[in-house]
This record gives structure tokens, C-alpha cells and sequence, in this order.
């Protein structure tokens, strides 16, 4: 897949039957404002016990304003017409990732429920400058779903992290671990002790983890 520019998203679609379509979009300042508003609508949503339906409401008229952002009339009616299922994975810089993908919006459906969504970081994801060399990172894949794109990322970053910066430093430790469920603390624990914490794969809540 061809690596995207600094603005850029490449979707790369692999349908059930191997058939694979990939689709570039361009980022604006607009489509990054209102996923950061989408986020924090999601995250008041997930507070109220049972839901909230008005809230809920406005989540999806959002997200509809949201996909027409970056996807031409056009791109949606090919996407439309991917079966549900389909292998989706988000190729994009680090800065990219943190945008809610999942609710972009396909056949009145939530990306997240109709494809099989994953992201990928692109070469030009990690630009920290080799001179302030990384001491301790970790990146870990602990998705229950196995997704192929998730081990894909975690084997990508923790590719490009060595190659920045195992030159410059003798102690870059864990770049690769796969661990399973780990509790609050565990995971508070590692992000105040690493330079560099890369999750790769889907996370779960409940009261234990």
C-alpha cells in the first residue's frame, strides 16, 4: 500500500472474498475539530448508565457530518457497496490515530460495527528526532480479537522505533511484548515508566481491567 503524505489517510478495504480497494481521503483542521467534539460526546455517552438516547441521537447526526468531511459523495457510494465484514485498515501518521474512526458512517451503520476496523502507522508516523534517543518503549498488542492488523502495527512500529533509535542508544528494551489482560494498575504503571508506549489493538473495560 502506498505510504500516505503528512495530511493524507489511506482506507485499505479487503472484502471477504480477497478483493482488496484503497481509497485516500485529506485531513483538514475542520474534520480534527469536530473528532475531538465526537470524542467527548462518546466519552459523556458511555458515563450515563443505560445510555442516552438523545445523546445518542446526536453522536450519529454528528458522525454523518463528520464522514461528508473527508469522503467525497462518490467514495461513499463505493464504500456503501463493500459487504459487511469487510478487512478496513486506517494508514495514517501516529498524529491520525487518535481520530474515532469507528464512527464514520456506512449504510446507516457505524464503521466499527460493519467493518472489521484496524489501523496501521505509516513511515512517516514516528518523528521524534534519533538525537533524543528513546530509552524504554513498549509495544504491545493484547487484542482479544486477533485482528491480523493489530499484529501488523505492533510489528511496524516496533520495526521503525529500532531503527531510529538503536543507534543512538544500547538500552532501548521491549520493543515488542505481547501481553494479555492487564489490570488499571499494571497499565498505569508502564505508561510512567516508558519513553515511548505504543498499544496496538482494541481495548475492553470491565471492573477488572
Amino acid at each position: 500500500m502506498t505510504q500516505p503524505t503528512e495530511n493524507q489517510i489511506n482506507f485499505r478495504f479487503q472484502s471477504p472474498d480477497g478483493e482488496v480497494s484503497v481509497i485516500e481521503a485529506m485531513v483538514t483542521a475542520e474534520f480534527m475539530n469536530l473528532a475531538d467534539y465526537l470524542q467527548k460526546l462518546m466519552a459523556r455517552a458511555h458515563g450515563l448508565e443505560g445510555g442516552d438516547e438523545r445523546l445518542m441521537g446526536q453522536v450519529t447526526s454528528q458522525a454523518e457530518e463528520f464522514t461528508l468531511l473527508i469522503i467525497s459523495e462518490q467514495q461513499r457510494e463505493q464504500i456503501n457497496s463493500f459487504p459487511e465484514g469487510t478487512e478496513l485498515v486506517v494508514n495514517a501518521t501516529l498524529e491520525y490515530h487518535r481520530v474515532p474512526w469507528e464512527l464514520m458512517r456506512v449504510n446507516d451503520q457505524f464503521w466499527g460495527l460493519w467493518f472489521s476496523l484496524g489501523r496501521l502507522v505509516s513511515d512517516l508516523a514516528i518523528a521524534v528526532s534519533p538525537s533524543t534517543p528513546i530509552q524504554n518503549a513498549y509495544v504491545f498488542n493484547s487484542d482479544a480479537l486477533e485482528l491480523i492488523s493489530a499484529t501488523t502495527e505492533q510489528t511496524n512500529v516496533s520495526r521503525r522505533l529500532r531503527q531510529l533509535f538503536e543507534p543512538t542508544s544500547n538500552s532501548l528494551t521491549n520493543p515488542a511484548t505481547n501481553v494479555g489482560a492487564i489490570s488499571r494498575q499494571e497499565f498505569l504503571e508502564l505508561l510512567q515508566t516508558q519513553d515511548w508506549f505504543h498499544f496496538a489493538g482494541h481495548a475492553g473495560e470491565s471492573g477488572q481491567t
